[in-house]
């Protein structure tokens, strides 16, 4: 994220140019508006930091349930995320509701 704003820095209003024309903002305004969509497990360690970063709008849990896991597996991550003491409340209920609401739409509150 800081090499891509720092190449459009340096190249934005150069007559080269690196981006598309039609990158109007510094790439990491696109990566936090939460338009894109980052996903998050349990035990993550490097999860608060990302978050501080792109901000909590952007991430969703990640289960591949019942492909990749087995009921326990996602409960326990599911657990570790909830109990997780450096995620604010707010980023909790982002990642496990919020974001998956807005990711899917109305639809997902009628299922």
């Amino acid at each position: 994220m800081d090499r891509l704003d720092r190449s459009y820095e340096v190249w934005s209003g150069k007559q080269v140019q690196e981006f598309s024309p039609w990158l109007k903002k510094r790439p990491s305004e696109y990566l936090r508006s939460g338009r894109i969509y980052f996903n998050c497990e349990g035990g993550e360690i490097t999860l608060p930091y990302a978050l501080k970063r792109i901000g909590h709008n952007a991430v969703l849990f990640a289960s591949d349930f019942p492909h990749e896991t087995n009921i326990e597996r996602a409960k326990h991550e599911i657990e570790e995320l909830l109990h997780h003491e450096e995620l604010s409340d707010e980023a909790k209920q982002a990642i496990f509701h919020d974001n998956i609401v807005r990711f899917y739409g109305a639809r997902a509150r009628l299922q």
